[in-house]
């Protein structure tokens, strides 16, 4: 009897625990949506996929981070320095510095040129040493990600881990594939294949004004031939007079003023 009512009071505990689960769940999904972390999400899921090709860091994570760490953007740091994920300066930072209050005074961190090279160097930065076992972990175990980037010190806030958790479910971060590109995104790619079709265009245009030069390059050539057969022509002619010239000087050489002009006619 005490046995049973043992596997019975552990039923009941582990029906619990996983009920208390489905319900934190479904809190994070049906919590409002903030518009501003939207727009953030349309905006650079395209960029945390690309992250997830090339780096195998997961997307979801690469987002929530952002997300948390920028506050959808709009923080000073993100705003000022494009550094969307906090990462401080260290010691081998060598490019531009931002300074601001953090876990000490006048905090150093990165500046970046662009919104994209914040995103490619959070995923350098996770490639050091101390984040290698991250990338143990299944690419699609976004909480074992989240635990692991605040065991490997990425964080200071206890609660980073569930931070992340909370964001990724809410927003469904898990499902990036179904979200369209930005319609700025889409007039670029838009514009981007009208100037490919231009292009094209216009290489078909120089292939054909190449061909026409071509074709006259080939009539000059023939021209510059018959030219030159004209001008040997010419220059027979002219030795053939001035031949006759002679032979008649010598047969009369009073006309030797003449004869001489008309050799000096015969040569030009």
């Amino acid at each position: 009897m005490k046995h049973l009512h043992r596997i019975l009071t552990s039923a009941l505990c582990f029906a619990s625990l996983v009920s208390a689960s489905v319900v934190a769940q479904n809190a994070s999904t049906t919590k409002p949506k903030d518009p501003v972390t939207l727009k953030y999400i349309e905006q650079y899921a395209p960029l945390a996929k690309e992250q997830e090709r090339i780096y195998k860091i997961p997307a979801c994570i690469t987002l929530a981070q952002g997300i948390l760490e920028s506050a959808s953007g709009t923080s000073r740091l993100a705003v000022e320095a494009n550094n969307h994920f906090g990462i401080k300066c260290h010691n081998n930072w060598e490019g531009e510095r931002f300074y601001k209050d953090d876990d000490q005074k006048n905090d150093c961190f990165r500046v970046y040129s662009s919104v994209e090279e914040s995103f490619k160097d959070h995923s350098v930065f996770l490639k050091k040493k101390r984040y290698a076992d991250l990338f143990e972990l299944d690419i699609n175990d976004y909480k074992g990600w989240a635990k692991g980037l605040k065991t490997a010190g990425y964080a200071t806030n206890p609660k980073y881990p569930e931070l992340l958790i909370e964001l990724i479910e809410r927003y469904e971060l898990t499902n990036l594939d179904n979200i369209e590109p930005p319609l700025a995104n889409q007039e670029q790619q838009t514009s981007n294949k009208e100037i490919v079709k231009q292009d094209k265009t216009s290489s078909e245009q120089n292939g054909v004004s190449a061909k026409q030069n071509g074709v006259l390059s080939e009539r000059n050539a023939v021209s510059f031939e018959q030219n030159a057969v004209s001008k040997n022509r010419r220059k027979s002619l002219a030795e053939l007079v001035s031949e006759r010239a002679k032979e008649k000087h010598k047969e009369n050489p009073s006309k030797g003023k003449r004869m001489t002009l008309v050799e000096k006619l015969s040569k030009q």
